[in-house]
C-alpha cells in the first residue's frame, strides 16, 4: 500500500492537531490526500506545501478545505503564525477546513 494511503487508514485512528504536507506525494497527490480525509469525516487541518508556486497549482490547492498553501522558501516565522492561527481558532466540523 503506498504510504499516502496508509496515512488515510492511519488517520482515522489517530487524530492531530495539524499537517503540513507536501504537495508532492507517492503514490497520491496531497490535494487528494486532503479530499481522502475531508471524505472520510477528518477535519485535522490541511497545510500544503510547495516550492512549485503557480496559480494553477494555488487554485486547485484552495479548491478544497485548506488550511493554508505555503511555499518552501516562505520565512519560518510566517510557517509557524499560520499554524498558530489556526490551531488557535475552534476547531471544524467534520469535513470542514478554514481557508487561510
Amino acid at each position: 500500500m503506498p504510504p499516502s494511503k496508509s496515512f488515510c487508514a492511519e488517520m482515522k485512528r489517530r487524530r492531530f492537531a495539524c499537517l503540513v504536507v507536501d504537495i508532492h506525494l507517492p503514490g497520491m497527490s496531497a490535494v487528494d490526500l486532503r479530499n481522502q480525509l475531508a471524505t472520510d469525516g477528518i477535519a485535522t487541518p490541511v497545510f500544503l506545501v510547495t516550492a512549485h508556486d503557480g496559480p494553477k497549482v494555488r487554485a486547485e490547492t484552495m479548491a478544497g478545505p485548506c488550511a493554508g498553501y505555503l511555499h518552501k522558501t516562505d520565512a519560518g516565522s510566517e510557517i509557524l503564525a499560520a499554524i498558530r492561527r489556526v490551531l488557535a481558532s475552534p476547531a471544524p466540523g467534520p469535513g470542514q477546513g478554514s481557508q487561510a
